[in-house]
């Protein structure tokens, strides 16, 4: 007997790629910007909580155990990232940002100064250091390996450029370069603690997005580029996309 079937939705396969992604992710790095050159007023706070994909860096280090067959590309893994910033004034602001993805947590803190505004167009400076950490619990690799833990320390140079076509809009790029140390540590079937690392993992990324926003109600899309060193040290490209939605206390 036939039966009628209904084809699978768009938004069901998005879920299900979402939750697997998820479940695979290990130590992700947000690679987003989500930053405009136009820094806070003096005391004013801006929360905002975002969603995007970031780099899981275990797939572009190069354990000590892995082959010349190793995957040469990156994995992107979809992450739910919140922010908070203030105005400390001199055309200042600081921040941090917090994020997870499924085994995966992730904190950066940043500084921006908006060194450059004439008229609409503004540039901006905002370095920042990152943490990563990740547990995935037992992990069976060839009868090898069991609890395995990740971390990632590293530093990030972001130059942001703003135009502002109006009062409730705000447009800008962003580059960034990115260095971070990377380890792995892993419980061996003999109660064995192998540490691996620290390689160290470069990246380069452009980030365009658009601000709309009102006095308290402000809304961030995001698309971008991300160039990083894959296990063979090799430069390879990954795309990025974020969408955000925040509120100006």
């Amino acid at each position: 007997m036939l039966t009628d079937t209904k084809p699978l939705r768009p938004w069901r396969i998005f879920s299900a790629l979402l939750l697997l992604s998820a479940l695979t992710a290990c130590a992700v790095m947000d690679t987003n910007s989500m930053e405009s050159a136009v820094p806070l007023p003096k005391n004013k706070i801006d929360v905002q909580a975002y969603t995007g994909t970031g780099i899981d860096l275990s797939s572009v280090a190069k354990p000590e155990y892995w082959d010349e067959n190793a995957y040469e590309g990156a994995s992107s893994d979809f992450i739910s990232a919140y922010k908070l910033a203030i105005g400390v004034g001199n055309d200042s602001e600081i921040g941090l940002k917090a994020w997870t993805a499924a085994l995966s947590a992730g904190a950066r803190g940043y500084y921006k100064k908006r060194f450059y505004h004439v008229g609409k167009r503004s540039f901006a400076i905002a370095p920042g250091l990152t943490l990563v950490i990740s547990d995935d619990g037992t992990v069976d690799l060839d009868n090898l390996f069991e609890d395995r833990n990740h971390r990632a320390i590293g530093f990030e140079i972001p130059l942001i450029f703003t135009y502002e076509p109006n009062d409730n809009v705000y447009l800008s790029s962003a580059i960034r370069a990115n260095h971070h140390l990377y380890w792995e540590s892993v419980l061996n079937d003999d109660n064995e603690v192998i540490s691996i690392g620290p390689t160290n993992i470069t990246h380069y990324s452009f980030h365009q997005n658009a601000t709309l926003h009102n006095k308290y109600i402000f809304i961030t899309p995001e698309v971008g580029l991300i160039m990083i060193t894959n296990v063979r040290g090799r430069f390879i490209f990954v795309p990025s996309m974020a969408f955000g939605l925040g509120i100006r206390l």
